[in-house]
């Protein structure tokens, strides 16, 4: 009984239509709670803006976008791709867009960084290290996690470049990486508390932001490698049209998202190991 009154309590918070006006949910990729909670709290104090409630969810990106397809009704979602904003709008018929927003509806950027040991007792590098027997490695999935599809990216982007080019090569390099890798079907965070748990694992990748968390918190166990090459990460914003229609939410939901692009925004994202697009902060 107590399990059906919890389920019927999170249905009605998070699946209600009928959420009301002044209060907007926006669906998150994982790594970037830090930023929301810090975001949200210093927008709901501006009561001039006229909202008095803004939430946000978070898990894997990929999880995140099939959520929403499946009828998580959100206001808005900042996912780590824009493929993926793409892929929800043609899932809900055209319900996702991002055009009204500036820098493409991407408030800030990333990378993929690596966190070892520390010490960096193994000497990794780069890619290349990833692929070494003695060296144990942790990847989130792509099929869950935002920082699993850049991370696939940025070695497919590495084999190419090492291979000249070549298909079959860069081909060779990636399974080479991802067969001899622990793959975890979890989000960043989750992803780097196994790392933490478990000594026996050398290397994780995730996302710049989450890598500077953790080595500011845990200096005396975690450092940061940057490979030589890296991939620029952009996760992007999209207003879920069908949802902010039926709840006459959306210039309420256009107003918080412009918010996210403000000098105070922008320094929220700095201090959460984020690069904002305002070049000043």
């Amino acid at each position: 009984a107590l399990l059906v009154v919890i389920l019927v309590a999170v249905h009605f918070v998070v699946f209600r239509p009928f959420r009301g006006e002044g209060r907007l949910l926006i669906v998150a990729y994982e790594a970037s709670q830090q930023f929301f909670e810090q975001a949200n709290a210093a927008y709901n104090k501006g009561t001039i803006r006229g909202l008095s409630d803004v939430t946000s969810a978070h898990a894997g990106s990929v999880q995140q976008a099939r959520a929403v397809a499946d009828g998580l009704i959100a206001d808005a979602v900042c996912l780590s791709t824009g493929a993926e904003i793409s892929q929800l709008a043609a899932r809900m018929g055209g319900a996702a867009s991002r055009e009204a927003l500036p820098y493409h509806a991407s408030p800030f950027y990333s990378t993929i960084a690596l966190v070892v040991r520390e010490g960096n007792p193994k000497g990794i590098r780069g890619w290349d290290d990833l692929e070494r027997p003695d060296v144990s490695l942790l990847l989130a999935s792509p099929q869950v996690s935002g920082a699993g599809c850049y991370t696939y990216l940025a070695i497919l982007m590495h084999g190419m470049q090492r291979s000249d080019h070549s298909d079959a090569l860069a081909n060779a390099f990636v399974r080479s990486v991802y067969l001899r890798a622990r793959i975890a079907m979890l989000g960043a965070q989750r992803t780097f508390e196994v790392f933490a748990r478990d000594s026996s694992i050398d290397v994780v990748a995730t996302w710049e932001s989450e890598a500077l968390r953790v080595v500011d918190t845990q200096p005396s166990k975690f450092g940061i490698i940057y490979p030589p090459v890296g991939i620029r990460a952009e996760p992007v914003l999209g207003i879920l049209e069908a949802n902010v229609e039926k709840r006459g939410t959306r210039e309420a939901t256009l107003d918080y998202l412009n918010f996210l692009f403000t000098p105070e925004a922008q320094e929220i994202a700095a201090r959460c190991g984020l690069r904002p697009r305002n070049e000043a902060i």
